[in-house]
């Protein structure tokens, strides 16, 4: 289920995988690629609506819009 919702929110693969912990999958990359922390949040963050089952943040974002227009 995570997997499947990081791919449907874009989440960036290498990101994707290392959330996830798969090591094996990452080969040598999980060797050599460090994002910064503010790249995995943001990264994260593409999905993180789908992740939660708490409707907190997708109202908190509504009202952010809303107040924008």
């Amino acid at each position: 289920m995570f997997n499947s919702k990081c791919i449907e929110a874009g989440m960036n693969h290498y990101v994707k995988e290392m959330l996830m912990g798969d090591k094996v999958s990452l080969g040598l990359d999980i060797h050599y690629y460090r994002p910064i922390e503010n790249k995995l949040l943001q990264e994260y963050l593409k999905a993180v609506d789908a992740l939660t089952v708490n409707e907190e943040n997708r109202l908190r974002r509504k009202i952010v819009e809303q107040e924008i227009q």
